[in-house]
């Protein structure tokens, strides 16, 4: 007797014979395959260009940032460095106006004195040469290089400690997490 064997009644004993985890046919022809395995997510599926107004010099920009609910936290090292699937969002931290070369890590972007603005002006952007864009991501160079940038405009600005802690501390965690991808 099988689970099935009273189908008839209902007029549906063809299903009689029907296996309870048995894989659906068509999935094993390749007839309706999932979305998931026609379309593989890459890592820019998951970014945007979110605009920004530089609040040194005024001018509009787009950088690029990670869909929030589109990642998911794998886990966090002993240093709190969090690992998500499918896209390091670390990469796409620091924020980099191409005009003036002011640039920040995204929580203190926003936040400028008139004398730091000042700063920024005297220090960074009378030598600015800008900053290539290349691609749809950004390599582990070209974060490296941007939160370096946002780094020196930290100091230039005599931020708070904290913040060029912090930017230390993302600067640590971009390099290791170019070596993992070499090793």
């Amino acid at each position: 007797m099988s689970l099935f064997s009273n189908l008839g009644q209902f007029g549906l004993g063809k299903l009689e014979k029907m296996d309870v985890f048995d894989e659906d046919p068509k999935k094993d022809a390749g007839g309706d395959a999932s979305a998931e395995e026609k379309h593989t997510v890459m890592e820019e599926d998951l970014l945007f260009d979110k605009g920004y107004t530089c609040p040194v010099c005024d001018e509009e920009f787009h950088s690029k940032m990670v869909r929030t609910g589109k990642v998911k936290l794998l886990s966090a090292d002993t240093d709190l460095r969090p690992k998500y699937q499918l896209v390091d969002s670390l990469k796409y931290d620091a924020l980099v106006c191409p005009k003036c070369g002011y640039a920040s890590l995204s929580r203190f972007f926003k936040f400028m004195l008139p004398a730091q603005a000042k700063m920024i002006r005297e220090n960074i952007t009378t030598n600015f040469k800008g900053i290539e864009t290349s691609g749809n991501t950004y390599s582990y160079d070209d974060a490296i290089a941007r939160h370096q940038l946002a780094l020196a405009n930290a100091v230039v600005k005599k931020a708070k400690t904290s913040e060029k802690a912090y930017t230390c501390l993302k600067i640590a965690w971009l390099y290791r997490c170019k070596a993992e991808t070499l090793a």
